[in-house]
């Protein structure tokens, strides 16, 4: 923006000189000539005349708004010009400015040629005058002249030029701008859309994988104590701890905070209390198991091992009808795995269609761990049990 206000100051100061420049020599003219002229009253009219038509189109732009105007006008102060020459050579001093002029306002050829022809005139009607005793001054001096005003209004052109081409520049950077703006703000939106996707897909989750199934275990439990020979006191004991801990899984669900079972103990301490709550409640046999050198894990990849075994043992307590599960969590140098193993009637892993016939678990299992860069794996087939397998990398570099 400085550059383009630089370039045009450049050229209203050209401009501005150019106004001076030609009313200065004007002037001069006329006073060079006043003494030389028999008829004074010839030289101050044509002199009047020529400064008047300048200024008539020169103040008023709109007077030079089309080509036609313009060298219709020029043509006319040219032709004053002459006859002003054929009263006086002193003339030659407007001269001077009119070639700059039509430097100005022409095209580059034609203006080259007017030029060419002022200087002529110039210098034929002073050698006609004065005789070739002028040689020196008369000839080389109007051409040496000219060539000078060529170059400067050869320059004005280029600023004129490169000013324009600026000019054009910083207009596309602008609407490259405005375009840019809009992109952000589109992709602003997409990503508060994308965010709230992901938000609304995560507290499914959380919900499937803590409350849905603590609300599943109560069920189960609560029909259990309806039967005859069950020790009732027993059964709402269990109810009552799996409604406490429900309670506190939707706490924490709600202030999007870890899982309380993380919070106190490592996650094997963690399968391992879930391991022995499902076999207390079901009465299926839950062996966990631990290989490998434990790591560390961060946060979203805990909560993710835990959710899936939470998720696989309610189906397993549910569906399964098995008698014995083994968890296994393996450690290993990129990955850690864990496995859910049954004994269970089991069931055709390619007729599972997400979404529908209780298959959500599958579903969100899924979607959890591509969430921290896992896979999941499952293997059944009716009267053969269930083996599903769930990989997550240990840190973020080794997903790569």
């Amino acid at each position: 923006m400085t550059e383009r206000h630089s370039s045009a100051s450049v050229i209203r100061m050209v401009e501005i000189g150019q106004h001076v420049l030609f009313v200065a020599l004007v002037v001069l003219s006329v006073l060079r000539s006043y003494d030389e002229v028999p008829a004074r009253w010839q030289t101050v009219v044509l002199g009047g005349a020529i400064l008047g038509w300048y200024l008539a189109g020169a103040l008023r732009r709109t007077a030079l708004s089309s080509a036609r105007r313009r060298y219709l006008w020029l043509g006319v102060l040219v032709a004053l010009w002459m006859i002003a020459m054929l009263v006086s050579t002193e003339y030659a001093w407007t001269g001077f400015a009119l070639v700059f002029l039509v430097m100005h306002l022409l095209p580059v050829v034609p203006a080259v040629a007017v030029v060419v022809a002022i200087t002529a005139v110039i210098v034929v009607v002073q050698v006609i005058d004065l005789g070739w005793k002028v040689a020196t001054a008369g000839i080389l001096g109007p051409i040496i002249g000219a060539t000078v005003v060529v170059g400067l209004a050869l320059a004005y052109r280029a600023i004129e030029v490169e000013s324009a081409h600026r000019q054009r520049l910083v207009q596309e950077l602008l609407r490259t701008q405005d375009d840019l703006v809009a992109t952000s703000d589109a992709l602003a939106a997409a990503q508060r859309e994308a965010g709230t996707t992901a938000e609304r897909e995560r507290l499914a989750r959380e919900i499937h994988d803590t409350l849905a199934q603590g609300f599943s275990s109560i069920l189960l439990l609560s029909r259990s104590g309806l039967e005859s020979g069950v020790d009732r006191a027993g059964v709402l004991a269990q109810i009552e701890s799996t409604a406490s801990d429900n309670l506190a899984e939707a706490r924490r669900v709600v202030r999007a905070l870890s899982p309380a079972e993380l919070q106190s103990s490592s996650l094997a301490d963690s399968l391992r209390r879930l391991g022995s709550r499902i076999a207390q409640q079901t009465g299926v046999a839950v062996d966990v198991r631990v290989e490998g050198t434990p790591t560390a894990l961060d946060a979203p990849r805990e909560v993710a091992l835990l959710r899936i075994a939470q998720s696989a043992l309610s189906n397993v307590r549910q569906h399964a009808q098995a008698q014995r599960a083994v968890v296994t969590l393996t450690y290993d140098e990129r990955d850690v795995v864990l496995d859910v193993v049954d004994d269970g009637c089991g069931f055709t892993v390619t007729s599972v269609n997400t979404g529908a016939g209780g298959s959500f678990g599958l579903a969100a299992m899924r979607s959890r761990l591509r969430m921290v860069g896992g896979t999941l794996a499952v293997e059944s087939a009716p009267g053969e049990g269930t083996a599903l397998s769930a990989r997550v990398p240990i840190s973020v570099g080794s997903a790569l």
